[in-house]
């Protein structure tokens, strides 16, 4: 019972961490936990591997920016956000996974792809980006939750929602942190 407790804790101290994170924070931390559960259901292959490379080059693009129009024009077929389970090809496991669990990574899939690119074509959507992280979270169930700390820097209410620019090195710190924070639970 302490158990339930503690992570009924942890989850909404999570929450109320996110509420002021930028667009960019949360996109971070969707894939935290999209990372996490891709590494539970031991999925791998180059299919998952381009979408995270892709999905990550986009918050350091400027939003107004040729290069904005040529890698949303290239967006694998993971990042389309209307995957279904039998897209899944080039993604392989090394357990057999259950169709819950499938459908679980799917939507985790199409809702990390969802919050990122929600707010590129209207105004930055706070409600709507914290809203699907907060249902990634609850569909990935994850053992524990990363830390909010690494992200708290940028806030929504800068750079119109997706936060202060951030430095090459902060970049590389969030992707690394993404694909390895739960590697010590």
């Amino acid at each position: 019972m302490t158990e339930n407790l503690d992570l009924a804790h942890e989850i909404n101290t999570f929450r109320d961490e996110t509420r002021q994170l930028s667009i960019s924070a949360r996109f971070a931390l969707a894939m935290c936990f999209l990372n996490e559960l891709g590494h539970r259901l031991q999925l791998s292959g180059d299919a998952l591997d381009d979408f995270r490379t892709h999905m990550w080059a986009s918050p350091v693009l400027p939003a107004n920016s040729k290069d904005f129009d040529i890698w949303y024009n290239a967006l694998p077929p993971l990042a389309s956000g209307q995957l279904t389970t039998g897209d899944l090809c080039g993604i392989t496991s090394s357990t057999t996974i259950s169709a819950t669990d499938i459908s679980r990574f799917v939507q985790a899939v199409n809702l990390s792809s969802d919050l990122l690119q929600m707010s590129f074509f209207l105004a930055a959507d706070n409600e709507g980006t914290y809203e699907a992280l907060r249902r990634i979270s609850d569909i990935c169930r994850p053992e524990r939750y990363p830390s909010v700390t690494p992200f708290k820097f940028s806030t929504f209410d800068k750079g119109n929602g997706w936060g202060a620019i951030m430095s090459r090195y902060d970049h590389q710190f969030w992707k690394r942190y993404s694909e390895t924070w739960f590697k010590s639970l």
